[in-house]
């Protein structure tokens, strides 16, 4: 007669029932009453294992809501006066909520790319362009995203005062510092070169996609850029992309954000949506 424990495959097939090292025949069973109890064990199995994949998904579908207000002191520049930006990069086809963003209004909001997606209602995108520039005046990079949406989308940022900024830098407050933006680069229409020309230090530089070459430009002291998602769907400290965050590079800073909306699932595990509120303030001598 073969034994269970003979047959490596028959034992894990039977594991977890009380025939683990005995024949059915020794212990008085017939084969249709163990696939009976094995059927019905499976089943409770299963049932257990949805009930968990259902409260997973939904434990990760709230998470995609939580946003994170982050506040953050930045010394940038030799001014006395202090500045305070907005910068929200992201939001795809999520609507943004009034508690979500500063009672007050910003000296400037920066908008980090991909503003929607292909899919996203023009109801929403509306709806965010409303809130945003109501926050203060708006500064905008293309993400790769948005050129999927550009007949659309190129109407409603002149529509709405929208500065943008294509491989190009503004003189911001009477030239104590420059705002430069670069193209989306996963699309290969940076130049990051053009857009820091005719800058000069310190550069906030405003870009979608964080993988460009800023480091080889010294003035720019503050990169702001998003993208990432900050992997959208992480375990712990693993994921596709970084963990979001503020990094420091030679006496710089540059921050991954995590964006505000999601891509492709509306879902988000280990690492929450964002919005930013920064504080430029004197940097010491």
């Amino acid at each position: 007669m073969l034994q269970l424990e003979e047959a490596p495959g028959l034992y894990a097939f039977f594991s977890g029932l009380p025939v683990l090292s005995c024949s059915l025949q020794e212990i008085g069973m017939d084969h249709e009453l163990v696939f009976q109890v094995w059927g019905h064990d499976m089943k409770k199995r299963l049932l257990t294992g949805l009930a968990l994949l259902a409260a997973a998904a939904g434990w990760m579908k709230s998470s995609a809501v939580l946003t994170k207000k982050e506040v953050r002191t930045v010394p940038f520049f030799q001014s006395d006066e202090k500045k305070t930006l907005l910068f929200v990069a992201d939001l795809h086809s999520r609507k943004l909520r009034r508690q979500d963003l500063p009672r007050e209004k910003a000296d400037y909001v920066l908008i980090g790319g991909d503003l929607a997606e292909p899919g996203t209602p023009m109801s929403v995108v509306h709806w965010n362009l409303q809130m945003l520039t109501k926050a203060g005046p708006c500064f905008f990079v293309w993400g790769n995203n948005d050129h999927e949406l550009a007949e659309k989308l190129a109407p409603l940022l002149k529509q709405y005062g929208l500065t943008e900024l294509n491989n190009t830098a503004v003189s911001m407050d009477n030239g104590s510092w420059f705002l430069a933006g670069v193209d989306d680069a996963t699309s290969y229409r940076d130049n990051l070169h053009q857009a820091m020309r005719h800058t000069e230090d310190p550069v906030l530089l405003l870009s979608h996609n964080p993988y460009i070459d800023w480091e080889s430009f010294r003035s720019a002291r503050l990169v702001l850029s998003g993208h990432t998602h900050g992997g959208q769907i992480r375990i712990g400290p693993f994921g596709v992309e970084p963990l979001p965050g503020w990094y420091a590079f030679d006496g710089r800073l540059i921050l991954l954000s995590s964006g505000y909306g999601t891509t492709r699932v509306p879902l988000r595990l280990g690492t929450r949506p964002a919005v930013h509120l920064i504080h430029l303030c004197p940097a010491e001598e």
